[in-house]
């Protein structure tokens, strides 16, 4: 059947990868000094843990994002030019090799 070679399995994947960037990038910024107290409870309940980015991640994984994808992203992101004020505080360093730690052992 010629219809099957043109299927799409992953149809959102662009989306997914999209998804895993403002994950990791939420989850390595942190809290601005100056949030309200609903940021503040929703970010230490869901997005400053490190094992719901790990779900996260993992469910964009299951919709076609690979690993490499992720190592590349966690790369993009340590050496990006517009995060020189994230960069400087040692916690930026310190959650991504978090994430990276977690994923590196796919890799192989």
């Amino acid at each position: 059947m010629t219809f099957e070679k043109d299927k799409n399995n992953f149809p959102m994947k662009e989306y997914h990868i999209k998804h895993m960037e403002t994950t990791i990038l939420r989850f390595v910024k942190g809290l601005p000094e100056n949030s309200t107290k609903q940021q503040k409870r929703n970010y230490m309940k869901y997005f400053g843990k490190i094992n719901y980015v790990c779900k996260e991640i993992e469910y964009d994984i299951l919709h076609g994002v690979k690993i490499e994808e992720v190592l590349s992203t966690l790369e993009n992101i340590r050496n990006y030019p517009d995060g020189v004020q994230i960069k400087n505080s040692d916690d930026f360093i310190k959650r991504l090799n978090e994430i990276k730690e977690r994923f590196i052992k796919y890799s192989k």
